[in-house]
């Protein structure tokens, strides 16, 4: 390079201002990074018990499924084989009522489980679930969550444990509506 070439550059740079980053890209603010499986797994009542080791064990079988706004997860009336674990996006639960068509009966945001228990005692989808807009689920299936547990004695005892915990307290709560719905209904 030689000297008026140099001398020209160090003019550019000279008359280049010093700006701030957030000036020249604005749109590049600090992003949250997403939860991790074992994050999500560790806030969710039926993994409660399990130490770090077990949770990432369960990580292992988790898998990544995503779906489009308005895109069916599961329908009523279909054998579960999986639960889902919503890390990004939104899920309706939903009841065709004879009559008066779809009625949501929740909205589930991201950390929510749900569809576990047609894993758990094998039946049909007592519900729809549909994705409100474009949402990412981790997935387990049951076989692997079965394998994982059969594997683990001591991991399926807690699981297990507050799988027991979870349904009592469910059903503690149907019980109280229940009987709020019966007083109302008397008068």
């Amino acid at each position: 390079m030689n000297t008026g070439s140099r001398r020209m550059m160090g003019q550019a740079i000279a008359l280049t201002p010093v700006l701030p980053w957030r000036e020249i890209w604005p749109s590049l603010t600090p992003v949250p990074t997403p939860p991790t499986a074992i994050e999500l797994l560790r806030a969710q009542a039926i993994f409660a018990g399990l130490d770090q080791d077990e949770l990432a064990l369960v990580a292992e079988i988790c898998r990544e499924q995503r779906f489009v706004s308005g895109e069916h997860v599961f329908r009523e009336g279909e054998i579960g084989d999986r639960l889902y674990l919503i890390a990004d996006g939104e899920v309706r639960i939903t009841r065709q009522i004879p009559g008066s068509g779809e009625e949501a009966l929740a909205v589930l945001k991201p950390g929510s489980l749900f569809g576990e228990m047609a894993v758990l005692d094998h039946g049909p989808r007592s519900t729809d679930a549909i994705a409100n807009r474009e949402t990412t689920c981790l997935t387990i299936l049951r076989s692997d969550f079965e394998l994982l547990l059969q594997r683990n004695r001591d991991m399926a005892v807690a699981v297990l444990w507050a799988v027991v915990r979870l349904v009592s307290k469910r059903l503690r709560a149907t019980n109280d509506s229940l009987q709020s719905f019966l007083a109302m209904s008397m008068f």
